[in-house]
């Protein structure tokens, strides 16, 4: 890797950060990390934190990752957020503004400059590393001054289905809804408490795949 380079990893991909890099990381929200090394770390308890190799094997995406240098029109973009670049020399540029809709935030991560920038009647202070986050429905904002700066904000996906999952004593319920709370599909059946947990999850996973397979619902 290079300075200023960009990597969209997707997921599942094994990936690890190096020695002497210093990032910016822009990821979708999870709660789900599985470690397959860990350098020999411990945490709080003085012992060394778990390992998921088999579970991590049986997600991870084995195809090479392969550097793309598009920059346009955004520098990383899929269906969880957008990435571009702002670059303003303070002196033949110094003065950029837009407008932050509803329908997304616009998350400002400064890698270098200083300047102002003021929204919704305020104005802040920048400098390098700093990040600002203008929440969604502000409208117009300003930015002053020299940056170096990735814009990150969440466009409209392709399709935008939600699923939910209700597991009960005796019943699961799972539907598809759209981004209009429209019910799309539901499937019922009946929950085997006995199985346990492992086993209720991956049937969950399994007839959710079912369904979207069943209503023509690409699963990306």
């Amino acid at each position: 890797m290079h300075k200023r380079d960009v990597l969209l990893i997707e997921s599942g991909t094994l990936h690890a950060i190096g020695k002497g890099l210093l990032i910016a990381e822009i990821q979708q929200n999870s709660n789900v990390t599985y470690r397959v090394y860990d350098y020999g770390r411990v945490g709080k308890d003085g012992k060394k934190r778990d390992l998921h190799i088999e579970k991590a094997l049986a997600v991870t995406n084995r195809v090479p990752l392969v550097r793309n240098g598009k920059s346009y029109p955004h520098i990383a973009d899929c269906d969880y957020f957008t990435v571009d670049k702002l670059n303003s020399d303070g002196r033949l540029l110094n003065r950029m503004q837009g407008s932050v809709l509803q329908e997304s935030f616009l998350s400002i991560l400064i890698l270098d400059g200083e300047g102002t920038v003021s929204s919704h009647g305020e104005k802040v202070t920048y400098r390098k590393v700093d990040s600002i986050l203008i929440t969604a429905g502000s409208g117009d904002w300003q930015m002053e001054g020299s940056c170096d700066a990735l814009l990150t904000t969440i466009r409209d996906k392709a399709f935008p289905i939600r699923v939910g999952v209700n597991i009960g004593s005796l019943q699961t319920q799972i539907g598809l809804v759209d981004d209009h709370n429209n019910i799309i599909a539901i499937k019922e059946y009946s929950t085997v408490i006995e199985d346990g947990a492992e086993i209720i999850i991956t049937r969950v996973r399994d007839e959710i795949l079912s369904l979207l397979n069943e209503n023509d619902i690409p699963l990306d």
